[in-house]
């Protein structure tokens, strides 16, 4: 870092974002935060219906304290969300989706 290379910085901060991103998808906070952003955007992800059965399944996994399944149906959300809005989600709630 005291070289001033901007190639080494730039590798210790990826690091420290991919640490950071591997301790925050443990939390379940994050994925409420990514669940709220795609019930937020319903009407614009592709299979409405199963978009509606994915809210609802991760729902019932915050309900049942599931963070497995919350994940699960948090990641097929995302996966329905236009191209624009998946990278717009990058950031949202202080971190990224790897």
């Amino acid at each position: 870092i005291d070289s001033g290379d901007p190639d080494i910085l730039g590798r210790h901060v990826e690091s420290i974002h991919s640490l950071g991103m591997r301790v925050a998808v443990r939390r379940p906070d994050i994925w409420i935060r990514w669940l709220e952003y795609c019930e937020e955007r319903q009407s614009s992800l592709q299979e409405v219906s199963q978009a509606e059965q994915l809210i609802n399944q991760a729902r019932q996994a915050i309900n049942n304290e599931d963070l497995e399944s919350l994940k699960g149906a948090v990641g097929q959300l995302i996966a329905l969300l236009p191209r624009e809005q998946q990278e717009e989600l990058q950031g949202y709630g202080g971190t990224t989706i790897a």
